[in-house]
């Protein structure tokens, strides 16, 4: 229990960082179990945030969810806090009790410089490149996608997994015989035939002739077991990352 606790932990510095919209967020509901004219609010804000905050750190609850979600993710848990709501709700109940106008506008001025401070911007080179095309997705893949559809067989395609998030934003006239996940053990053991060292040829005919998927897309680097000519595929085109293959 002493790990998922630990996981929970190390998920609220990967989702803060060093920001300090949590102790903002801590600030705002004290504020509203405080003011007496906010209490009413209480069960609508600070009781279900409390609550919430509990189930998070909850070791239990952690180990349900970390066997629930992939990867070291866990810090997803934290967008179901409300926040932005919270903090907003008490700035803006916090101003409207200024009785002028210019206290309220100063009110804003300087509650909004306070949550400028307490983050920092996220538009630097660290956080974006430029893109390598229009669509936004790898040359290698958009090169992938032209080399299927200029021609224009029927069918599904197997494609090698690094591909599939990228293919089924460039075109939906590529099919895919599969999704990121795989949905089914059989089609998850295509995904890993593919990115073996090297790929049992046999093994990918077998599977593409039962499913009729006419193209196969490899590493350009892959090794096969027996030269891919002998199962009856042909060399389409290469991308220089990717070979793909048409089955006659």
């Amino acid at each position: 229990m002493i790990n998922h606790f630990e996981t929970a932990i190390q998920a609220f510095w990967q989702y803060f960082a060093d920001g300090w919209y949590f102790f903002f967020m801590i600030a705002a509901l004290l504020y509203i179990l405080i003011r007496r004219h906010t209490r009413r609010k209480a069960g609508l804000f600070a009781y279900a945030t409390i609550v919430l905050l509990l189930l998070i750190f909850n070791p239990f609850v952690a180990a349900v969810i970390e066997k629930m979600l992939e990867g070291n993710v866990y810090w997803r848990v934290f967008w179901t806090l409300p926040l932005l709501p919270v903090i907003a709700y008490v700035v803006t109940d916090a101003a409207w009790e200024r009785r002028e106008w210019f206290m309220r506008l100063l009110a804003c001025i300087i509650f909004s410089g306070i949550i400028m401070i307490g983050g920092k911007c996220i538009y630097t080179q660290e956080n974006y490149t430029r893109a390598e095309n229009t669509y936004k997705i790898p040359d290698q893949a958009a090169g992938v996608c032209e080399l299927i559809l200029k021609d224009g067989a029927e069918g599904r395609a197997i494609v090698h997994p690094d591909l599939i998030t990228y293919i089924r934003q460039y075109s939906a006239d590529v099919t895919m015989l599969y999704g990121r996940r795989g949905y089914s053990s059989n089609l998850v053991r295509v995904m890993d035939a593919l990115q073996q060292e090297v790929i049992d040829v046999a093994y990918l005919e077998k599977v593409a002739k039962y499913y009729e998927c006419p193209y196969i897309v490899v590493k350009a680097d892959a090794l096969f077991e027996c030269m891919p000519e002998e199962a009856g595929w042909t060399l389409l085109g290469d991308t220089g990352m990717y070979r793909v293959y048409k089955r006659m």
